[in-house]
């Protein structure tokens, strides 16, 4: 059977689409259906949480921050009257840090969500099928055979690479497979999982990584959806149970929920040459000040010379490719550390971090020279003096923090299959 396209989607809500412009970012083709006629109505999901605004900006889908707004405040009435008793935040509000540039969660509602994703998406040239809905698959080795029915009764049979299940927890992939459900993820976990296994199955899709590569997304978001289910048992009983005190304190959310401290340190492809001895962390736990760890989410850094210009870690970090950073003291130490690396262009872009007292910027072939003149890239990396190599994967999560060419040659080793 012909291949209509490489992988086929079940479902168009945030984490279907999020799945779908991760691919379509990476050349994968791709094809998207839905069992609705169109786009949910109403605002449901509206709580877009830090972590979550940060897949945004590195799916390059800016607006859809630029439309969030801060939570409204919650309001306490007497049953049956509209005199307010009380009005308070849900959620704390923070400044901006030169770390965490997105450092609130903005209420944009899930409709918004889906509409901003999907123009994204059909610009890319994959038009959503709003309409039809997933009958059955089979898959083997090579491929999955898929039957698609239409709203006029019509059943079409297709072949994909791969199937991709975004189809809710009563959804037929979850079925078939026999799945239990064990609780409801969200828009923000969703968002994640689908983030985590986009860039995964484009380098498989694309031929660069072995099937092998995607076990690694259970290993990656299963503790961490464990954990999350544990943390909203924990606040639906805070809010709603026997054992609730005041009302703002009942529906009080902490920074937790912001994912900053959602992390893949027991991943099986992280690598970490210096972190021996640090006590174990739970997969989502709060962010740890003056840590950082492979498997972590990577910090921003801002105040980076490039000639003329300044530029944001954020900037250079997207879903496209894994970003190799590379702080050495001077371009002539960089130029020794890069070129060996440079076999690995296709899965990584370069970037030469330079200290802040850097005068010279030669070029460096195939990498990008940053001058860290507001410090931020050294602190919030913790490099000090010496030379030190820190992989960012397409999913803004550190892949490795190793000392030179080995830890580096292992890692990418540890995505290609290769020994």
């Amino acid at each position: 059977m012909p291949i209509a396209a490489q992988v086929l989607i079940a479902g168009a809500g945030p984490t279907g689409l999020v799945a779908a412009l991760s691919l379509l970012r990476n050349g994968v083709t791709v094809r998207v259906v839905e069992k609705a006629d169109g786009p949910r109505p109403g605002q449901r999901g509206a709580g877009n949480m830090p972590r979550t605004l940060e897949t945004y900006h590195f799916l390059d889908v800016p607006e859809l921050i630029e439309k969030g707004t801060l939570p409204p405040l919650m309001q306490a009435h007497t049953y049956g009257s509209a005199d307010i008793l009380e009005e308070f935040s849900m959620v704390p509000v923070f400044d901006e840090t030169p770390a965490c540039p997105f450092n609130n969660s903005l209420a944009i509602g899930q409709c918004t969500v889906e509409q901003t994703l999907a123009s994204h998406v059909e610009q890319l040239g994959c038009i959503i099928e709003y309409g039809k809905e997933l009958l059955s698959f089979k898959q083997d080795e090579g491929h999955v055979v898929a039957e698609i029915a239409a709203k006029d009764g019509t059943i079409e049979t297709t072949g994909v690479e791969f199937l991709i299940g975004a189809d809710g927890a009563r959804g037929v992939v979850r079925k078939q497979l026999g799945l239990t459900f064990l609780g409801g993820q969200g828009l923000n976990s969703g968002v994640q999982d689908a983030f985590n296994l986009g860039w995964k199955v484009a380098l498989v899709a694309k031929g660069l990584s072995p099937l092998s590569l995607l076990e690694t997304y259970t290993a990656e978001r299963l503790p961490v959806i464990a954990q999350m289910l544990n943390l909203t048992t924990d606040l639906l009983n805070k809010t709603f149970g026997k054992a609730r005190s005041t009302v703002e304190t009942a529906f009080h959310r902490g920074r937790i929920l912001f994912m900053f401290g959602v992390n893949y340190r027991t991943s099986p492809i992280v690598i970490d040459e210096f972190s021996a001895g640090l006590p174990p962390v739970p997969a989502y736990g709060v962010e740890l000040s003056g840590e950082l760890v492979a498997g972590d989410r990577a910090p921003d850094a801002p105040g980076l010379s490039e000639g003329n210009s300044t530029v944001t870690l954020f900037d250079i970090y997207r879903v496209t490719h894994h970003t190799v950073l590379v702080f050495a003291n001077n371009t002539q130490r960089a130029h020794e550390v890069v070129e060996p690396l440079l076999s690995y262009s296709n899965l990584a872009r370069f970037v030469v971090v330079l200290p802040c007292a850097s005068v010279s910027m030669e070029a460096v072939k195939g990498a990008r020279v940053l001058v860290d003149r507001a410090g931020f890239a050294y602190s919030h990396y913790l490099v000090k003096e010496d030379t030190r190599i820190i992989i960012v994967r397409p999913d803004g999560v550190v892949g490795a923090i190793v000392g030179g060419l080995s830890g580096t040659h292992q890692y990418f080793c540890l995505l290609t299959g290769q020994t």
